[in-house]
């Protein structure tokens, strides 16, 4: 996320997310040896985490790592079905100002997305 910082996006609410999935598994990840910082990366304690791998309960201990895992990837299924909830985006109406009709804009920002690989 950081190469992208000078684009317009909505950063934050992305950031935010993945956050609390890091902030979640912070504690069993880093008593296994994958460290995280305070911006979200990870860094391996080999020594650690190799202690872990050969440890007789190394399944038990290492569950934590497979629950890091699934819950990144269904954060990033989310994000997948409806990415345009982490883009920088402005719909603007022109509505009529004498008749009540539905916004015929709403749907717009998803029709680029249809038709991404068309050519």
């Amino acid at each position: 996320m950081d190469q992208y910082q000078g684009l317009k996006a909505n950063r934050g609410k992305l950031s935010h997310e993945l956050m609390g999935v890091v902030r979640l598994y912070h504690n069993e990840l880093d008593a296994i040896g994958i460290n995280t910082t305070e911006t979200g990366s990870l860094s391996i304690d080999e020594t650690l985490l190799n202690q872990s791998v050969e440890s007789e309960d190394a399944s038990h201990r290492l569950s934590p790592l497979k629950d890091f895992s699934t819950s990144l990837y269904d954060k990033g299924e989310q994000i997948s079905r409806d990415p345009l909830n982490y883009a920088y985006k402005k719909i603007v109406a022109y509505k009529n100002p004498g008749k009540n009709f539905n916004t015929p804009y709403l749907t717009s920002p998803y029709s680029g997305l249809l038709f991404n690989y068309y050519c």
